[in-house]
């Protein structure tokens, strides 16, 4: 192709500067399409033997008139553009699949740490663990996928998986707008965080109690001060008799 490429030049010196021109346009066009073209590959053979084709064409019957290197393009063109749909048809079904197995890759990861935050400090036998290492993380994961992990669904299936060990956690501390709240172990390191639409839910299907001391405040004040009227009770007798 360079001696029709030098005729060219010699015809219309502008193919030499002019990026623009349809004949400069048209090799530009076939050496970026031909990079990297591997002859025993039936798609790149495609390309080459119309590369070819369109060389031979203007080999044979270019004299003067630089129109025949735009009908090359054309040609080109149509092939590529061709080429470029196909290549997206593929492309739109494989990228939801790679998008997909991203998502669930995310939400499984998410899972895990939830769990693990979780069982924070928590001693669980091998056969718990290794349920909620599996079946705990399944369940998590498809709810993410679904529902997200700032879900209602969420923070009721970790509220019952995390129920398979029982937690006693206190209230520590409240946020102002009362949207989140914020439990404690007994050493002050943080149990959980719930709003209390989410602390609502395992309530009510039974998977989370209020902890009442097995003797309340109110009955130890109660029969601290029956003691004592009692001990004052049996002073009095004592000195009247």
């Amino acid at each position: 192709m360079q001696t029709p490429l030098l005729k060219a030049a010699i015809i219309d010196r502008r193919v030499l500067y002019d990026a623009q021109h349809p004949t400069r346009r048209f090799f530009d066009t076939l050496a970026a399409a031909s990079v990297d073209l591997k002859p025993d590959d039936a798609h790149d053979r495609t390309l080459i033997e119309l590369a070819g084709s369109l060389a031979e064409m203007i080999r044979d019957e270019f004299v003067d008139d630089l129109g025949i290197f735009e009908t090359a393009k054309h040609e080109l063109d149509a092939f590529l553009d061709a080429e470029r749909a196909s290549c997206n048809q593929e492309l739109a079904k494989a990228v939801p699949l790679l998008i997909a197995q991203d998502e669930a890759a995310a939400a499984r990861d998410e899972a895990v740490t939830a769990i693990e935050a979780r069982l924070a400090g928590r001693t669980v036998t091998p056969e718990i663990r290794a349920f909620l290492d599996n079946d705990c993380v399944e369940r998590l994961t498809a709810i993410d996928l679904d529902q997200g992990s700032e879900s209602l669904a969420w923070e009721r299936q970790l509220s019952v998986e995390g129920g398979r060990a029982p937690v006693l956690a206190r209230l520590a501390w409240r946020a102002p707008q009362r949207k989140r709240l914020l439990f404690s172990y007994r050493d002050g390191s943080t149990a959980f965080v719930h709003a209390p639409e989410s602390l609502a839910e395992p309530f009510r299907i039974g998977c989370a109690t209020l902890a009442i001391e097995a003797v309340s405040l109110f009955d130890r004040a109660m029969a601290r001060l029956i003691d004592r009227r009692s001990q004052a009770t049996e002073s009095e007798a004592a000195v009247s008799a």
